[in-house]
């Protein structure tokens, strides 16, 4: 367990006051890297009378897979407290990256009258994450520290996401899902898609295909590339989940959860696409004279030329790269899906 460097008893102006230790205990990846960030800060803006009484803090981070403990069929609440229940921490705060759902709504907070509360993070959507979880967690904290201090004085529950909570879910469920870990994780693909866009750049037949045809037909055919790498990997690394257990109403449905693997995998690929396209535009730009591209695809060859043929070498080397992915050892891939980690951190715990 950390915590920031703060005196943690009462001294000169701090004396007389109540000290608490609240604990923020984090599933790891996202969860655990937002805990740490905010817990400085959220030390210093805690306020500093509860219930009216003077109140002092010492915030701490931990971390740990407590989504993971017991049975599927256990609530997360109930996960939480027990994690929680060794810590001798006066107020816990855990920070999820699992969505929650109750009475068919999106919940940011649950907060327990026993002074344990569980955040769900994908809840607060994908912009200003840390402010938001900040704001989530100290209004939690808030709320245990007045039930902690005046019993019956504090407001428990269910915290629901604002209007618009199913979007914000689903941004935030890909938020945590990270993407552009996935980006970096294709590696052996990447191989696969240089050859591919090297054959675009170096033949004069892809040049002269790429000059052939309207923009539009080229932004299709790009699309079409990107789909089908993603949709190899979603196939080819088992990412797709069946029908979930329809009892786990804290849960989000497998649609929801296989509609955040989808958006997941597709970014990841559109960025790998992107990174292809500026590698073969830099290629053309160095290899290719205008002189020669313009002899090659029967007229004066300007920048959009360029495009054009970055464009479709781009589509070739997209293509070739799904096929390269099935080589990829899966665990950046597989790890897009909410499942795969779950089941890795009951494997590791």
């Amino acid at each position: 367990m950390t915590g920031p460097a703060h005196d943690d008893g009462p001294d000169g102006e701090t004396a007389g006051r109540e000290w608490l230790v609240v604990g923020l205990l984090a599933d790891p990846d996202l969860a655990e890297d937002v805990a740490r960030d905010i817990a400085p800060r959220l030390q210093d803006e805690l306020p500093g009378e509860v219930a009216g009484r003077a109140v002092g803090w010492t915030v701490v981070t931990g971390r740990d897979a407590f989504e993971s403990l017991g049975s599927p069929d256990t609530d997360l609440i109930d996960k939480a407290r027990e994690r929680v229940a060794d810590t001798g921490w006066d107020l816990a705060v855990c920070l999820t990256d699992v969505p929650l759902r109750s009475g068919g709504r999106t919940v940011v907070a649950d907060v327990a009258d026993d002074c344990v509360a569980v955040v769900s993070l994908p809840a607060l959507g994908s912009l200003r994450l840390r402010d938001r979880a900040r704001r989530a967690v100290g209004d939690a904290v808030t709320t245990m520290a007045a039930q902690h201090l005046d019993p019956g004085s504090g407001s428990t529950g269910t915290v629901p996401a604002r209007r618009g909570g199913a979007l914000r879910l689903l941004a935030g469920m890909v938020h945590v899902n990270r993407p552009w870990a996935l980006t970096v994780g294709l590696t052996r693909s990447l191989a696969g898609g240089l050859a591919g866009a090297a054959f675009g750049v170096l033949y004069p037949s892809i040049w002269t295909l790429a000059a052939s045809m309207p923009g539009w037909r080229l932004a299709v055919a790009l699309a079409g590339a990107v789909m089908v790498h993603g949709g190899w990997l979603v196939v080819g690394h088992g990412l797709w989940e069946r029908r979930g257990d329809p009892r786990r109403r804290d849960r989000p449905s497998t649609g929801l959860r296989n509609s955040a693997t989808v958006v997941t995998v597709v970014l990841g690929v559109a960025a790998y696409t992107a990174v292809l396209f500026a590698l073969a535009l830099a290629a053309l730009l160095v290899i290719v004279t205008p002189d020669y591209l313009g002899q090659e695809i029967g007229h004066r060859a300007g920048f959009g030329d360029y495009l054009a043929t970055a464009l479709m070498a781009t589509v070739v080397g997209t293509v070739a790269g799904a096929i390269g992915s099935g080589l990829e050892d899966g665990a950046a891939v597989r790890r897009a899906a909410y499942r795969t980690r779950t089941a890795e951190r009951i494997r590791d715990g």
